[in-house]
């Protein structure tokens, strides 16, 4: 009934770098929709190692700095929501909204 705080990621070349994974996808986006609306409620294209505290929290595997893998921190109210991972540009870019009470 209250909204939560999500971490959404979408790992690439750090893939590669922490696992040694090949033919990993060299730069994902993520899109965020509420199914409700449909319409995009977040996207982000590279992430910002201000999140790097939020992946510790939830156990994720450390990204390197200056990767170009994809991350949400964000807070979603209750209902469904779908995340869209793919390979190269946002389609319809929406400015990343940090998690409520974040930094």
């Amino acid at each position: 009934s209250t909204a939560k705080t999500v971490v959404i990621r979408a790992s690439g070349p750090a893939l590669n770098a922490n696992f040694s994974l090949n033919g990993i996808v060299s730069d994902p986006v993520i899109e965020l929709y509420d199914q409700a609306t449909g319409q995009i409620v977040a996207t982000n294209d590279d992430w910002d190692p201000v999140q790097a505290s939020h992946f510790n929290v939830v156990g994720a595997f450390p990204w390197m700095s200056g990767s170009r893998d994809s991350a949400l921190v964000t807070s979603l109210n209750p209902g469904g929501y779908t995340v869209i991972a793919a390979a190269g540009q946002t389609r319809n870019p929406v400015p990343n909204r940090p998690a409520s009470g974040s930094s």
